[in-house]
C-alpha cells in the first residue's frame, strides 16, 4: 500500500515538474472561466488538507486505542504483597517476553513522530494562498478592463496567463513533492517497523522456547 502510494505521487510530481518545464501557450482565457476553475481548484486543496490530516489522526488514534487496550490485558503489581515470588511472574511489555504486538505498537507510534507530516498541509497551504492571490488578480484585471470593450474585458492577459499558471504550478510541483516525500517516510517506517517486529517475534518465541524447558 505505501509503496503504491510513493509510485503514485512520485508520477505526479514528475507530471507537474514536466509541465512546469513546458512553454505555456498563448490561450486567451476567459476570466470568468479562471475564476470558476481557481475556486473549485481551491475547494479541492481544502479537502485534500483536511482529508489528509483525518487520515493522519485517524492512524494515531487508532495505534493509540490498541496500545491502550493491549496494557489493560496487563496486570499490575500489587503493592504490599507478601508474595514476591507471585509478583516476580506478572507480565510487563517491557521485557524480553512481551508478544510481538506490544513491539509492534510501541514502535509504530514513536514513528508517527518521525513523520514529516507537517509539510504537506503548509504546502497545501500555502498553494491555496497562491489560488486566492491569482483570484484577486483575475478580479483586478477584470475591473481595469470595464471601461474597455466587453470582449476584450472579458479575456486574461496573456502576461497575467503566464505569470498565474506558473506560480500555480510551482505551487502543485511543491505540493507533490511533500506528498512524495511524506510517503517516502511512510514506506521507511513500515519497513523498519516490519523488521523491529519480527526481531521481536523471534526473541519472543526463543525466550518461550527456554522458559519451557
Amino acid at each position: 500500500m505505501w509503496r503504491a502510494m510513493l509510485e503514485c505521487h512520485h508520477l505526479q510530481h514528475i507530471t507537474i515538474s514536466l509541465a512546469y518545464h513546458t512553454r505555456i501557450s498563448a490561450v486567451a482565457a476567459r476570466t470568468e472561466s479562471q475564476k470558476q476553475a481557481s475556486a473549485c481548484l481551491e475547494n479541492e486543496l481544502n479537502s485534500l488538507s483536511s482529508s489528509f490530516s483525518d487520515w493522519v489522526n485517524a492512524q494515531k488514534s487508532y495505534v493509540e486505542a490498541l496500545k491502550g487496550w493491549l496494557f489493560l490485558c496487563i496486570l499490575p503489581p500489587r503493592e504490599n504483597s507478601s508474595s514476591r515470588r507471585r509478583n516476580q511472574y506478572l507480565f510487563s511489555p517491557c521485557r524480553e517476553l512481551a508478544p510481538p504486538i506490544f513491539a509492534l505498537c510501541r514502535d509504530w507510534l514513536s514513528a508517527f513522530e518521525t513523520l514529516p507530516i507537517a509539510e504537506v498541509p503548509n504546502a497545501i497551504k500555502s498553494l491555496v494562498a497562491e489560488v486566492q492571490h491569482h483570484q484577486n488578480r483575475l478580479l483586478n484585471d477584470s475591473t481595469e478592463g470595464s471601461e474597455e470593450k466587453e470582449t476584450e474585458s472579458e479575456k486574461v492577459p496573456e502576461q497575467t496567463l503566464h505569470s498565474n499558471l506558473k506560480d500555480l504550478q510551482a505551487g502543485l510541483t511543491q505540493v507533490f513533492d511533500c506528498l512524495r516525500n511524506f510517503s517516502e517516510a511512510l514506506v521507511k517506517m513500515y519497513e523498519d517497523i516490519s523488521q523491529k517486529c519480527e526481531r521481536a517475534r523471534v526473541a519472543y518465541t526463543s525466550g518461550r522456547r527456554r522458559a519451557a524447558c
